[in-house]
């Protein structure tokens, strides 16, 4: 049965994510599909930013580039949804959690709306949006200069931070490896992680498997600072990373 459109773009997405630069030829016969619909689609990605375009054929986006929230949706959504169920399970009830920007920790706060009596801290305006099922006293938006990514950081955010006990820090990265550890597109948005984490008992990254060997522009975290990795099957194996923290592998 033919592809849908959507299903197959984001076949070539990850297609590409995975292999790097590859022309139109390899790409439709990768595919199965014609070099017209492979262009078509490719040139589609390309104008929205989610590929570059070369010479015959396209490649991933610099990987120093922060992503809008919007061209973070399309990438894995499968992924992103069975880490935030797999990441509900860390939460108990009646706990004060902060939760950083992120799609994917978009999609665990909306997959912990109905656990009873939690707080949340956010520097996120969708996350507190999100969880408007909650009672207001029960969602703190931290204020702070707005990122691409929708992230609120900067000195107020890190202020209103200071003074907060959380349970769990819940945060997502741009990229992560075992030299860099846990990385973020800005120094800003990389400082209010770093808030978060001191603040917390606990601290728990959710990122999928295509983010491990990739490198944002600084360090929030290194690896052995993190107590929880949760990402998804495609992750391989490793064991210096099982050996440092516990590695939740979804799905």
């Amino acid at each position: 049965m033919a592809q849908l459109p959507d299903e197959r773009r984001r076949a070539l997405l990850d297609h590409v994510l995975e292999v790097g630069p590859i022309d139109y030829p390899a790409l439709a016969d990768a595919l199965g599909v014609s070099v017209m619909t492979v262009r078509r689609d490719a040139e589609s990605l390309a104008d929205e930013q989610l590929l570059e375009r070369v010479r015959g054929g396209v490649r991933p986006p610099d990987p120093l580039r922060e992503p809008t929230p919007a061209e973070k949706r399309v990438l894995h959504p499968g992924r992103k949804h069975g880490i935030a169920r797999a990441a509900r399970e860390l939460v108990r009830p009646g706990a004060v959690l902060g939760i950083g920007a992120g799609t994917t920790t978009l999609a665990f706060a909306r997959a912990i709306a109905d656990v009873p009596d939690l707080t949340v801290v956010t520097n996120a305006i969708p996350i507190a949006d999100a969880l408007s099922v909650l009672p207001p006293e029960r969602v703190v938006l931290t204020g702070g200069t707005r990122t691409v990514s929708d992230a609120l950081v900067g000195p107020v955010a890190d202020q209103a931070l200071a003074g907060m006990h959380l349970d769990l820090a819940v945060l997502g990265c741009h990229g992560f490896d075992a030299a860099a550890g846990f990385t973020a597109p800005n120094l800003q948005e990389a400082a209010t992680d770093r808030r978060f984490l001191e603040r917390a008992t606990s601290g728990v990254v959710l990122a999928d498997a295509s983010k491990w060997g990739t490198r944002g522009l600084t360090s929030f975290a290194s690896l052995d600072e993190i107590d929880v990795l949760v990402s998804d099957a495609t992750l391989p194996s490793d064991a210096a990373l099982d050996r440092i923290m516990r590695v939740v592998r979804a799905g």
